[in-house]
């Protein structure tokens, strides 16, 4: 799907360190961002369910899901499972895999831009 809005976000580890602080991130009517780096998957489990119950996937018009880059597979999850179980049945417009963060190719993400 398509979609406009401003995006919001970035590192999940450091996104999820703001959840509860006066710099917590709005997601309310914004396209939300996220990447991770050399976290385990349970780990990335724990943060995605954690931005889940916050309500932030639910707040949020659309998704973009940068690249996980050197996460390791954990209880036979990949990064791909975790999209689809938190992600995907959401409905929202969705773009997986960017090459942002870092990855090797480092595509640059216009934090607080429209788009």
């Amino acid at each position: 799907g398509n979609v406009t809005g401003r995006i919001v976000g970035g590192n999940l580890t450091s996104f999820i360190g703001s959840l509860g602080t006066d710099f917590e991130i709005d997601t309310k009517g914004k396209i939300l961002f996220l990447e991770e780096t050399h976290e385990p998957i349970n780990t990335v489990y724990r943060y995605m369910n954690h931005l889940k119950m916050a309500g932030k996937f639910q707040d949020c018009i659309g998704i973009i899901m940068g690249e996980c880059t050197g996460c390791q597979v954990a209880y036979g999850k990949s990064y791909e499972d975790l999209i689809n179980e938190f992600v995907v049945p959401l409905g929202k417009p969705l773009m997986t895999n960017l090459t942002t963060g870092h990855g090797t190719y480092k595509t640059a993400i216009p934090i607080g831009a429209m788009v």
